[in-house]
This record gives structure tokens, C-alpha cells and sequence, in this order.
């Protein structure tokens, strides 16, 4: 079967988006992931697993090994970067590993760091569909705080980066925005709409899905109020969250047009708002973070040495 006429959901969204909890729901419902030793282990941090094959993470790694960066300090990647013969590799290993997937089955991964790579994976992987999880930057910041130990500010652009990469190189596909709060404030009119959209079968066992949904994953709970009013948080995400949900919740409440032509306005009026955003912005706050990150690497080198010049004149 031609991999472009297989079903394949690609679970993207910012860390601590919620992307785990929602692959494990779609794994419940009938999406294959892959055998369950090539899945990451649960740890601390996702207790009840990632969901997550570590094929793809691999492959993610590399590519962020090969333009010198991480997933906190992401590349600022050239135009047509994934056609670069260096890549071409990588294209090969991404190809046989989507491959390696039963055919006749829906199946689909998910990946936090794809969202800096989808042309990428579109060009090895063709006719994905893809589940955009996306939550407050606050609640993700304040989440990548108590996990990574990094700053709130830093936590905002690195949400604002993903999430508008994954946007704009979405544009023309098959995409479906779900956000992290409706799982707990709509919870079966939104497992409904996931799921008619990845074509799997509604579940009825509803106290199953609840697993899936524990109201303990949702540690950190800001409130649109509480984003709104906290300073730390650029302008931009604030921006950018808030026209999101608007545009959602605007398209998701006609009831005067087909649900194909609803989803198509949606991506509509959801691309001409992100065609809105900048990627610079983001990467002028990590350029500074650099610099500041050099500099203080320089003054302690500079302690050590007057230090070292002290413990020699003392001996």
C-alpha cells in the first residue's frame, strides 16, 4: 500500500502540551504506535507514559545534532533545508521507519520536536494528517519550569517557535487544532471531534478514556485571566494563544455550513492570522540568551584564572 493512501495522524505541539495524553487516548481508540519496546519508558515527568516511538525522537535529535542545535535553543533553518544532500540520509532512516508500520492499520506518532521539522517529514512521510495540542503558554512555561528548571520567559518563546512553526507548515494540510482545556471543560464533544477526524471509531467505554484524561496530568492550571495579566509572557504568545482560540471557538460554533467547509474556513482564517507572526522574534530573545550565556561563561573563566594566578602566588 502507497504510504501517501495509509492512514497516519502526527501528534504535534509543544512540550507539556498535553501531546502524550492525547496519543495515549488516540493508541486506546485503535491508532497503532509501534511496538511497545520501541516506546519511551514512563518517567516522573509523564508517569503514565509518552506514547512516544523512539524511532522519531532519534531522528529529531539528529536533525538538531546537525544544525548545532536543541530543542530549548532550536536552529534558525535556511530556506528548502530539508532538500539539503546532507539530510538526505536522515530521509532514508525517516522512510524505513514509517515503513517498518503494518499496512491496513491507522497508525501515527507523535513528537514535540517535529514541529521545528515538518517539511522534513513531510517529504518522508506524505499524506499525514496532522493533531496540532495546543495549551496556555503559561501552563507550559510554568510546567517547562518545574521540569527543566528554565525561565518563564524562555518557556514562552519556545512555545510561541513550536507552535507557529507548526502552523505555518501545516498550511494546505490536513490539520486539526485541539486544546489542552477542553479535554477536562468538553471532554466527550472533544474526544469525539479528535477522533472522527484521525477516522478512528468513537469509544464508548467512557470510564476507560478517563485514564487517559486524569485530572492530575493538569498541574498547572493559569486561567485565560491569569495569562492575560502576567507580564512575563511576551506579547506575541499572549497574541498568538488567544486569536487562536478565538478563530476556534468562531468556526467550531457554525452550524450553518458542512463540517469540510467549516474545517477549511478554519485553516483559512487560521493561516492568514499566523501569516501575522514572526520567527525572529523569537530568535532574537535565544541570540540573547546566548550572548548572555557566553558572557557569563567568559567572566568565570576569568574568576578561575585570577583563582589559579592567587593559589600560585600563595604556594
Amino acid at each position: 500500500m502507497e504510504m501517501a493512501k495509509r492512514r497516519i495522524i502526527c501528534v504535534v505541539g509543544m512540550h507539556r502540551s498535553g501531546t502524550s495524553m492525547i496519543t495515549r487516548l488516540l493508541n486506546m481508540c485503535g491508532l497503532e504506535l509501534g511496538p511497545a519496546n520501541r516506546l519511551l519508558k514512563p518517567d516522573k515527568a509523564n508517569p503514565l507514559g509518552h506514547f512516544e516511538h523512539r524511532g522519531f525522537l532519534d531522528l529529531d535529535r539528529k536533525l538538531l545534532k546537525h544544525f548545532h542545535a536543541t530543542w530549548y535553543n532550536p536552529p534558525d533553518l535556511p530556506l528548502k533545508w530539508e532538500h539539503d544532500a546532507r539530510v538526505v540520509p536522515l530521509l532514508r532512516q525517516a522512510r524505513a521507519l514509517a515503513a517498518s508500520f503494518p499496512e491496513g492499520r491507522p497508525w501515527g506518532w507523535k513528537e514535540p520536536r517535529a514541529c521545528l521539522f515538518l517539511p522534513f517529514w513531510q517529504l518522508a512521510i506524505p499524506g499525514m494528517k496532522f493533531l496540532i495540542c495546543l495549551r496556555s503558554p503559561l501552563e507550559v512555561a510554568k510546567s517547562l519550569q518545574t521540569r527543566n528548571h528554565i525561565g518563564i520567559d524562555l518557556g514562552a518563546w519556545l512555545w510561541y517557535l513550536y507552535t507557529l512553526s507548526a502552523l505555518r507548515d501545516t498550511q494546505q494540510r490536513p490539520r486539526l487544532l485541539s486544546f489542552f482545556d477542553d479535554y477536562f471543560d468538553n471532554r466527550n464533544q472533544e474526544i469525539s471531534r479528535v477522533l472522527a477526524f484521525c477516522g478512528l471509531e468513537d469509544f464508548n467505554h467512557i470510564t476507560l478514556l478517563e485514564t487517559a484524561i486524569a485530572g492530575d496530568l493538569r498541574h498547572h492550571e493559569s486561567g485565560d485571566q491569569l495569562l492575560h495579566d502576567e507580564t512575563v509572557i511576551p506579547p506575541e504568545c499572549k497574541k498568538l494563544y488567544f486569536g487562536l482560540r478565538a478563530i476556534h471557538g468562531h468556526k467550531a460554533s457554525t452550524t450553518d455550513i458542512t463540517e469540510d467547509s467549516k474545517g477549511a474556513a478554519m485553516s483559512s482564517a487560521i493561516n492568514d492570522f499566523a501569516a501575522e507572526f514572526t520567527a525572529q522574534a523569537a530568535f532574537r530573545y535565544f541570540s540573547g540568551q546566548q550572548s548572555v550565556s557566553v558572557q557569563s561563561s567568559q567572566r568565570e573563566q576569568r574568576i578561575q584564572k585570577f583563582l589559579r594566578t592567587l593559589r600560585g602566588a600563595s604556594s
